[in-house]
């Protein structure tokens, strides 16, 4: 597909917070949008207070610019309600019959008038959009109020991860329904992601299982550049430091591999609440000369680590409070950079690795059987290569930013031919 239909030319983005490091699986279609010549705007839920570290990408195709915050609510009562009386006003002058609608849909909210949903709405239809894509089941809600009122919006909402697996049991199994009933169609990014939407009550003929993307070409390290075998060995995991990421066992695994005599060192890329937790632990476990923690990288600065590692690790799993991986992203952009990978078998990574061919798959909170996999590929650099040879094979054909946007493509043109 090298060119957009006219029906959608105009694609509204919905999302938590934006930019966000950890989110390139946001960041690729959008791009590849604007590639084929589409008008995006980009509504984040929620603003970013620091933008000082993004990818690329966000400053290439001018990112920013596209993004539209929710007019700010004012803190005081009466001047909330006379903000939302002159943006009511305004609404009813350039959309004239929907503002009547926007105001029932706030009327109606179970919490009360909902000021953040006016002002929400108001820039949404200052501008005529053929379709809205929502990111997050969660954030899609606000989406579905409007259209209980019978206002025209052709949605499309993906599913990623802790959306479908913690947020339910958090906010109830019924959390969806109206969401399921009301909006157009639905994407997973796995077989796993479809199965817990089916379960919690989506019609399966509304999904259609879009993965995340990448673009290979970026990420695509011919094997003859890849580091010469050396007696030191480089292990490398990127993911947020979250416990859903496994840094518990892969932290586990090293210190068995530090037991077992093997030269290597391990880096950690990746921020988050947990990080002085497994800086402890790494302690503990006698290994922070070897553990390096690098905290948030930018995609360029992960791609220069790409280059330089040995054996990919993953070891994800699934939390406490039920949060668990969608896809791992993480894990394609490694292969396509020619890395064998070793992670767990959970939720929808057998979809993005194939076992004993790019890498390997063991059972969750293992750090023996994580272990003895690293050792085997560190022992068998050739057996790497040809992973490494394969992984690009796989992941080239399956989950490139071309392919994928352009199935998303077509999933746009159905709904939005379909309410014109």
């Amino acid at each position: 597909m090298d060119h957009v239909n006219k029906k959608c030319r105009r694609v509204v983005v919905v999302t938590g917070v934006f930019p966000a490091l950890s989110e390139t699986f946001i960041v690729n279609p959008i791009t590849r949008l604007i590639d084929l010549g589409c008008s995006i705007r980009i509504f984040p839920m929620s603003p970013k207070s620091d933008v000082a570290k993004v990818h690329d990408d966000i400053v290439k195709y001018q990112l920013l610019d596209c993004v539209t915050y929710p007019t700010t609510v004012p803190a005081g009562k009466w001047k909330k309600r006379c903000k939302a009386i002159g943006l009511f006003l305004r609404l009813l002058f350039t959309i004239r019959g929907r503002a009547v609608r926007i105001l029932r849909a706030n009327l109606g909210c179970e919490k009360g008038f909902c000021y953040t949903r006016l002002f929400f709405s108001f820039n949404l239809f200052k501008d005529h959009f053929d379709v809205v894509h929502c990111h997050f089941g969660p954030n899609a809600s606000m989406l579905v109020d409007l259209k209980k009122v019978g206002l025209d919006i052709p949605l499309i909402t993906s599913f990623h991860g802790y959306d479908i697996n913690s947020y339910p049991r958090q906010a109830g199994k019924d959390c969806y329904k109206d969401l399921f009933d009301l909006g157009d169609l639905f994407t997973a990014n796995t077989n796993f992601t479809k199965k817990k939407m089916v379960d919690l009550g989506c019609p399966e003929h509304k999904i259609h299982i879009i993965h995340e993307s990448l673009r290979c070409d970026k990420f695509f390290v011919p094997l003859e550049r890849r580091p010469a075998s050396g007696e030191v060995v480089t292990l490398l995991t990127v993911g947020r430091m979250v416990e859903k990421k496994g840094y518990a066992y892969s932290l586990q695994a090293a210190a068995l591999m530090k037991s077992r005599g093997y030269a290597f060192r391990y880096w950690a890329v990746g921020d988050g609440l947990l990080m002085n937790h497994y800086k402890q632990l790494a302690a503990e476990l006698g290994i922070t000369e070897v553990v390096s923690f690098l905290g948030a990288q930018t995609e360029a600065e992960i791609l220069n680590l790409y280059r330089q590692a040995d054996i990919f690790i993953l070891p994800s799993v699934e939390a406490a409070d039920g949060d668990c991986e969608g896809q791992g992203l993480v894990l394609q952009e490694a292969q396509m950079a020619g890395i064998p990978v070793v992670s767990t078998l959970h939720n929808g990574i057998p979809d993005g690795v194939q076992h004993e061919i790019t890498g390997f798959l063991v059972p969750e909170k293992d750090p023996v059987q994580l272990a003895d996999r690293i050792e085997y590929l560190i022992q068998n650099p050739q057996i790497r290569l040809e992973m490494g040879r394969r992984g690009q094979e796989f992941v080239r054909s399956k989950f490139d930013v071309s392919s994928v946007t352009d199935a998303l493509m077509h999933l746009f043109e159905k709904i939005a031919v379909r309410t014109d």
